[in-house]
């Protein structure tokens, strides 16, 4: 394999790395999105409770 193949292949599996990094970014995100709206006004309320007492 020529030097130039190789370089082709690491760029390519760079490129692959990057792609995946940006897909579990976004799925973080999602997910914690998703947790706040679902969990968020529970949150709320025992704030407001805490803030009484």
């Amino acid at each position: 394999m020529s030097e130039d193949e190789l370089e082709n292949q690491i760029l390519g599996i760079k490129n692959d790395l990057t792609k995946i990094e940006e897909g579990a970014e976004r799925k973080e995100l999602y997910i914690k999105n998703k947790l706040y709206k679902e969990y968020s006004p529970q949150f709320n309320e025992i704030e407001s409770v805490l803030q009484v007492e």
